[in-house]
């Protein structure tokens, strides 16, 4: 931004950069500006130092004296250091306040340099004897806008705390005012960093738990019993201020200019009533460093050695065992409180205790069960995320849309819940599926299956099982060559998921070698592919609710098996980036084809064939396997009596296309019968091939029937039906 200067304000600086010069510096500080006023004759600036007693020789030779003259760098560029630099602009903006052309003036160069009381041009003031406050009190007289600048800028303190007013927020101020939220629960923490707060030396509290667990919370929740007088007398009448890092080094574009900011913040937190409270505290380490210059955390230490400052740091576990572990010196100075994430119970009290902050917003009713919804759906269903923060943004979002979409004083349900909650895992999900609609869902695609789709239902959505595995369930899908257990297992995904598209195939036989475990959960770094994801975490970080079906489970490594096993267990497991994958939705379906020792084809099952049936398809089952499958399903190849319902689903999408053209697509039973054989005499042949044969004999008489038209049925008999 271009400034304008008054005459004598160019004066004092042309007077300053002489100085500077003279003295070899290499810099115009605001030592050498308090001389290019008191230089400046004539100038309102000069006038009120002069009347206070400030004396232009000898601050001029204490500038000179402490700053010796460098005989070879005489001459060379000077420029403005970074405190002048801020003095200038503080400058401008009391200018642009008090006049409409924005005039700079020596008087306005003197206000900000009063101001900086770290600088070095204040402090030989008081060093010669000059009465800044009466100086100050001569500005106010002179210049009655700047009493309404200060104030806007936060200036009710007096100017105590200049720098922490720019650069942080005073909690303890904005829970005295009501603006922070109520803090329900975690009592131990909070008591945990009073008590480290009041100790004598260390006294810096470091709250580490992941992300949402309500760190900042526990903070604000402090500032809040402070506030209200209920913490140790120790504490009483002491601020909180909660350091924004961002704001300091915004705007800090030369070099310096973030180490004074810092330096500012710690001269005015060293007050013995001063809490300084520094969210993502490994941020300062590297924070504002250049070639030469010391990082943040490195101008912290002093200070937190001495016992000077109190400091009230939040972070992750991750973040502090990269950084600040790694500084033993800086770790050190810190005690550490844990912040765990709550369970169920104590995420329902504290939604509770929310409960009326939620209603007075958004006017709505929150009914108990959508509250308890909130916090068991977004524990089931969003597994990267924490509680209480993914509870009550579920609960907060449910409410805005109620609120949108019924106007005021509606009641929340469970349904709108889990209606917020489809709109963040999937338009078309169905995470509340029954054992009804399961059942209902598999007949309307499924023939002949009713004892595996009834088994897997009730594994599904019944007993105890079902509510404390880890994953949604693990099944072991059994039935000889062409039985539909691929079929099967896509049905099951469009049933239990209904929209996500997220079924996923995986044939183990491809990941028999030690290193195709890079292929599942990426490639380790360093090596090429290092970043792209793997097959199995990147698919499940896109669909987090889908089917997994695995087949030849023996044919895969060592390594591959323990993998899938150890997911089977604890339900989540790390890429090769670090990155914790859940598996909490996912259904595995793991395919066991008959066992080649038997040579019998079994299309139905009398009590003799089932149980020689289900020995030889769990023969190639490891016991690792059935230790963990909820289910064993064991699936048949289809039989004569359900061939015209075969027909009928394997067509369902022909017969759509004719009835819109007007014709009747109807299935003789001669057509069912001659399919039947046909599977038969290919040795077994199941549903697919099957039922491919079906769809190309109807895709190719319906062609026929729409060229000859001779009326409005499409009759299937044996004659239709194509042979390979």
């Amino acid at each position: 931004m271009e400034h304008r200067f008054s005459k004598c304000a160019e004066e004092a600086l042309e007077n300053a950069a002489q100085l500077a010069e003279e003295a070899g510096s290499g810099y115009i500080g605001s030592e050498h500006l308090l001389c290019g006023i008191l230089s400046c004759e004539g100038s309102v600036g000069c006038a009120l130092l002069r009347e206070r007693g400030a004396n232009a020789d000898r601050i001029r030779q204490r500038v000179l004296s402490v700053m010796p003259v460098l005989k070879n760098e005489v001459g060379r560029d000077v420029v403005y250091s970074p405190r002048l630099r801020r003095l200038i602009e503080q400058a401008a903006e009391l200018a642009s306040a008090g006049s409409e052309d924005g005039l700079i003036c020596s008087e306005h160069f003197l206000w900000a340099l009063l101001e900086e009381e770290n600088g070095a041009g204040f402090k030989l003031l008081v060093y010669d004897g000059v009465n800044v406050e009466e100086l100050n009190k001569d500005l106010r007289l002179y210049l009655p806008v700047m009493k309404s600048l200060r104030e806007e800028q936060g200036g009710a303190r007096g100017g105590r705390f200049a720098a922490l007013e720019k650069y942080a927020k005073d909690l303890t101020k904005e829970a005295e005012q009501g603006r922070l939220g109520r803090l329900i629960g975690r009592e131990r923490e909070c008591a945990r960093v009073l008590q480290i707060l009041c100790r004598k030396n260390k006294n810096n509290p470091c709250l580490l738990g992941e992300p949402g667990v309500g760190k900042t919370a526990v903070v604000e929740g402090v500032a809040r019993l402070i506030a209200e007088k209920k913490a140790p007398e120790e504490l009483n009448g002491s601020v909180i201020f909660a350091l924004d890092l961002a704001q300091m080094l915004a705007g800090a574009k030369y070099r310096g200019d973030f180490e004074e900011r810092l330096k500012d913040v710690i001269s005015e937190a060293s007050e013995k009533d001063v809490i300084l409270f520094i969210d993502e505290i490994h941020m300062l380490i590297g924070a504002g460093s250049s070639e030469g210059a010391f990082d943040g955390a490195n101008i912290l230490k002093p200070a937190l050695a001495r016992g000077q400052i109190r400091v009230i740091g939040a972070t992750t576990f991750k973040e502090y065992a990269k950084y600040i572990e790694k500084d033993q010196a800086l770790e050190r100075r810190f005690a550490k409180v844990l912040v765990n994430e709550p369970d169920e119970n104590e995420t329902a009290g504290i939604l509770s205790g929310l409960k009326d902050d939620y209603e007075n917003f958004h006017h709505v009713v929150i009914s108990n069960e959508a509250l308890l919804a909130s916090v068991r759906l977004s524990d089931r269903y969003i597994p990267d995320r924490r509680l209480p923060d993914k509870a009550i943004d579920l609960l907060d979002e449910a409410c805005s849309a109620l609120r949108l979409r019924s106007g005021k004083g509606s009641v929340l349900t469970e349904s709108d819940v889990r209606n917020a909650l489809f709109s963040q895992i999937g338009e078309n999900a169905n995470p509340e599926a029954t054992a009804r609609s399961f059942k209902d869902y598999y007949a309307s695609f499924v023939v002949g299956q009713q004892a595996a789709v009834d088994k897997m239902a009730d594994a599904l959505f019944g007993g105890v099982q079902s509510l404390s595995r880890k994953t949604r369930g693990v099944f072991l899908l059994c039935g000889s060559k062409g039985s539909g257990k691929t079929y099967f297992a896509q049905t099951a995904d469009r049933a239990i998921f209904p929209g996500q598209n997220g079924f996923l195939y995986i044939d183990l036989c491809e990941f028999s070698e030690k290193f195709s475990l890079s292929r599942l959960i990426g490639t380790s770094p360093g090596y090429i592919g290092y970043g792209e994801g793997g097959l199995l975490t990147g698919h499940l970080r896109r669909h987090p609710s889908c089917v997994l079906r695995l087949e030849h489970f023996g044919s895969a490594s060592g390594e591959v098996r323990s993998l899938l096993l150890r997911i089977m267990d604890e339900g989540v497991c790390s890429d090769s980036a670090g990155k914790t994958v859940s598996f909490q939705n996912c259904v595995f379906m793991i395919c066991q084809s008959r066992a080649e020792k038997s040579k019998t084809v079994i299309r139905g099952f009398s009590d003799g064939a089932k149980a020689e049936a289900q020995s030889d398809l769990l023969f190639s089952a490891t016991d690792e396997l059935k230790a963990r499958a909820n289910a064993a399903l064991f699936l048949r190849l289809p039989e004569k009596k359900d061939m015209e319902a075969l027909c009928r689903i394997s067509c369902k999408t022909i017969a759509e296309s004719l009835e819109k053209s007007g014709i009747k697509l109807v299935f003789d039973k001669s057509f069912c019968e001659a399919a039947y054989e046909a599977c038969a005499a290919q040795g077994g042949a199941g549903f697919g091939a099957l039922s491919s044969r079906i769809v190309l004999s109807a895709e190719k008489a319906a062609a026929r029937f729409l060229n000859e038209r001779p009326g409005n049925t499409l009759v299937l008999n044996g004659e239709s039906l194509i042979s390979f």
